[in-house]
C-alpha cells in the first residue's frame, strides 16, 4: 500500500529520529499503516531502527512485519529479543519464512534455527 505519504513524511521522520523524541514517533507511527510503516523502516538508515523498534509494540510490528523485504526483516530481527522473535518467526507464513531463511546469512540461521518448532524448522531447510 503506497499511499506517498510516507515519502511526505520521511523527511519529517528523520529529524525526529535523530533528535531521538521517542513520544513524536511513536505518535507518527500511530497513525501510518503497517505498510507505510514499512516503507519508512526500509529508507531509514540502520542506526535508528532501535528507535523505531522500541516505539511498535509487539502486535503493530507484526503486523509491520508482513511488509518488510527480508533484508529490513532480518535487521529487524537482529534488534529483538528472542521471545519476540521466535514469536515473528511462528506468525510468518511457511513461504515467506522460507523465503527469509533462504537469503539469511549461516551465522543468523544458527541463531534463529533452535527458536522455531521442529516442523518449522524443517520446512525452511
Amino acid at each position: 500500500m503506497n499511499t506517498g505519504r510516507q515519502y511526505f513524511l520521511k523527511p519529517d521522520i528523520d529529524i525526529i529520529l535523530e533528535k531521538g523524541d521517542i513520544k513524536a514517533i511513536s505518535q507518527v507511527f500511530d497513525e501510518l499503516h503497517p505498510a507505510d510503516i514499512a516503507e519508512v523502516i526500509e529508507l531509514t538508515d540502520d542506526k535508528h531502527l532501535g528507535l523505531i523498534v522500541d516505539v511498535l509494540s509487539p502486535e503493530a510490528l507484526k503486523d509491520v512485519f508482513e511488509f518488510l523485504d527480508e533484508e529490513s526483516e532480518i535487521k529487524i530481527l537482529s534488534l529483538l529479543k528472542r521471545p519476540q522473535v521466535r514469536e515473528i518467526l511462528d506468525e510468518m507464513p511457511s513461504d515467506e519464512r522460507a523465503d527469509l531463511f533462504e537469503v539469511m546469512a549461516e551465522k543468523d540461521k544458527k541463531q534463529y534455527l533452535p527458536l522455531m518448532a521442529k516442523e518449522d524448522r524443517e520446512d525452511v531447510l
